[in-house]
Formats: structure tokens, C-alpha cells, sequence
């Protein structure tokens, strides 16, 4: 369900606009801000995105401190994810490599360097390609031929069109199509040649649109992933601020042992009581908001028990400003909703005795030279 789909939803439950008529501009924009309050509130709720998302990074030798989130040290757009509401367990990760599936070259348009068609109107800047006027945006990927791929596209379209085709040698063209809504676009593709050639192409001076993202991948894999079965590991610890102070010695040469996650805004910090060596990589199990929507058209990544809850959640915040409310039957409605997606979430509990009423023998690390 996107995003414009479940505003129309909630609002239906307190009869606005009215049967027969459609949310105006304004309106859906309200809902929309209200909608991504919401999200970003219940986020952090272990009942409202279950599951645990794993990150994994490179880390750099003799480095302690790393700062974690989009476009950080530890960059999250890799997963396409938002600064992580907590840390749930770690582990460093000694002989092994990340593998990139990917096959566009800047997907993300980062940067112009791999598409090396960019005429006309074209042009790549700030992490999106632009058109305005006729023009192309293309470049050549290696595939593996007979392999399942799905292509996946994030357009804005402001005015005109675009045609999205794939070509092998000859020219033969696998996939032609031309493209008029904003949206995000999915296709899956079967190659027969090791070269495919990706190309966007307007042909309209008054074309006017954005492209936010450009991905093939083989299906059923992400862009990053961690081999299984492959290498060492290495428990972390999670540690508070207490602890992290009382550390003697902090980010001398030597594996991680201990982690200190300070949650900040817009950008995460990670202490680690030791730098990190050549080839370790950092593994996290992490509690993340992959709900967020960026626009009306998005999808919103809920199981169906959560979505229902979210409608009702959000007809109750916004019908206050239509000088309604929710009926007594229709709360009751939302607080089962709520427990229905609490009970398909519900973890263990925890909860555990203070360290302070229990005796503990502090040790000696003789690697770390300090306590533990």
C-alpha cells in the first residue's frame, strides 16, 4: 500500500472529504507530514518494525570512532536504511569479503563517472539524474547471460516522458518502455549476451522529470552481502557511557572488544574500545526504521497486522483538525489492531538483575591493559 493510499484510508474513517469527493492537494500533503511523524515516532517501537536488519561494514585499521548513519563513516544508504534506533548484538568478522552485486555502475548517481552516455538534457548532480529537454542517460553492464535480473527505477516525472530500454548486441531490445507517472518501476529481465546497454531517452524539449536511483541486481540477491560460512568471528560487547569511561585505555591498535552506540541526530557515533585491523568487518544486528516514505507514490513496508493499526493511528491524529474524532467502537478497533501487532512481535523479556546487587571479580585483559 503507498502512502497516498493509506492517508485516503484513514481519513474515510472520520468521513473526510465525504463520499463522492477526493482529498485536495493540501490535504494530502498535511496527511502526508502527519503520516511521517508517525512513522518516525513508532519506529523505535520493538512491536511496530519487527525484525532485525544486519549491517555490515568495513572498518579501518587504527580507527576507534566512527560516525553511523547515511553518508557517514559507517554509511547506511548502502541498505538504503536511516540511522539504526539501537544496537541488539555484534561481532567482527576476520577472513572474509563483502560481495557487491550490483552491476550499475553509480546507481545512485553519486556520480556521472559511469554513464557514459549523457547528452542533451541530460545531467548528473547532488545524487540524481535530470532531463530537461530531449537528450539520453545511459551506460553498458556485464550480466551473466540465461540469469535472472530485476531492474529496478525511482522516477519523478514533472512533465513529458521517457523511454527505458535495455538492448543487447545487434541492436536487439530486451525491454522498451516508455514511462509518464512518477513511481518506482520494476522489471525483470533474462539476458542471452554478457552486455546489456541501459538507456533513458527523452525526446521532447518540454520533457521535465528526475531519477532518483537505477539498479540491476540478480534476483533474489541484495546489493551487499556478507558470505555465509566463511571466516572468524568475534563477539563486541555493548557497553554504556560508564563503562566506556572507566576504559584505561581506548583506541589502541588491536581488534575490537567493546562498543559504546551514542544515537544522535542527523548521524549515529560508534566508540570502539580498540581500532580496528586490516580486513576486520563489523557486523551489527540492529532495530532500524525501514518504514519511512519519501514521497505519496512510496510504499510503506508494513506487515498487513501493522498497517491497520497505522490507519487507525492516523485518522486519530488527523481528525482533530476537521473538528472530528474517532468513535468509541473505532478506538476499541485500533487497540486490538495494536495488540495483534504487538503479539506477532513480542520478544523475551530481558529484564535482568542490577550488577550493582550482584559480586562480580573484576579481571585483567593483558591485551587491553585494563579491566574487565
Amino acid at each position: 500500500m503507498d502512502a497516498q493510499t493509506l492517508i485516503t484510508r484513514a481519513l474515510k474513517l472520520v468521513n473526510v472529504p465525504g463520499r463522492g469527493a477526493v482529498l485536495s492537494p493540501e490535504e494530502l500533503a498535511d496527511g502526508f507530514d502527519t503520516l511521517l511523524e508517525l512513522l518516525d515516532s513508532e519506529s523505535v517501537s520493538k512491536q511496530f518494525t519487527p525484525g532485525i536488519t544486519k549491517h555490515f561494514f568495513d572498518l579501518t585499521a587504527g580507527k576507534a570512532i566512527y560516525t553511523y548513519g547515511p553518508a557517514g563513516d559507517l554509511d547506511t544508504n548502502r541498505f538504503e536504511d536511516a540511522v539504526p534506533s539501537s544496537i541488539e548484538q555484534g561481532y567482527v568478522r576476520v577472513g572474509a569479503t563483502i560481495t557487491d552485486n550490483e552491476t550499475v555502475a553509480d546507481y545512485d548517481f553519486s556520480s556521472s563517472a559511469g554513464w557514459t552516455t549523457l547528452t542533451g538534457g541530460w545531467s548528473i548532480a547532488n545524487g540524481v539524474a535530470t532531463a530537461a529537454g530531449s537528450g539520453a542517460c545511459g551506460q553498458a553492464i556485464t550480466v551473466t547471460p540465461g540469469a535472472t535480473y530485476v531492474l529496478r527505477l525511482e522516477l519523478t516525472v514533472e512533465a513529458g516522458d521517457v523511454v527505458l530500454t535495455v538492448d543487447e548486441s545487434g541492436p536487439t531490445t530486451i525491454l522498451s518502455q516508455t514511462l509518464t507517472e512518477s513511481g518506482a518501476y520494476e522489471y525483470e529481465i533474462i539476458p542471452s549476451e554478457a552486455t546489456l546497454t541501459l538507456t533513458l531517452t527523452t525526446g521532447s524539449a518540454g520533457d521535465d522529470l528526475q531519477v532518483d536511483e537505477f539498479s540491476v541486481l540478480p534476483l533474489g540477491a541484495d546489493r551487499y552481502a556478507l558470505p555465509d560460512g566463511i571466516g572468524t568471528d568475534y563477539p563486541i560487547k555493548l557497553v554504556d557511557q560508564t563503562r566506556y569511561n572507566r576504559l584505561q585505555s581506548k583506541g589502541q591498535g588491536g581488534r575490537p572488544y567493546r562498543i559504546l552506540f551514542s544515537r544522535a541526530y542527523p548521524l549515529a557515533t560508534l566508540y570502539c574500545d580498540r581500532g580496528a585491523l586490516a580486513g576486520d568487518i563489523l557486523v551489527l544486528d540492529v532495530l532500524v526504521n525501514r518504514t519511512r516514505v519519501s514521497e505519496l507514490t512510496s510504499t510503506i513496508h508494513l506487515h498487513g497486522s501493522s498497517l491497520r493499526y497505522v490507519r487507525y493511528k492516523l485518522a486519530d491524529e488527523l481528525s482533530g483538525e476537521y473538528g472530528k474524532s474517532l468513535s468509541l467502537r473505532q478506538l476499541r478497533l485500533m487497540r486490538e489492531a495494536y495488540e495483534s501487532m504487538a503479539t506477532g512481535t513480542r520478544r523475551r523479556n530481558r529484564l535482568r538483575v542490577d550488577r550493582g546487587l550482584m559480586s562480580r571479580r573484576a579481571s585483567f585483559h593483558i591485551d587491553g591493559g585494563d579491566d574487565r
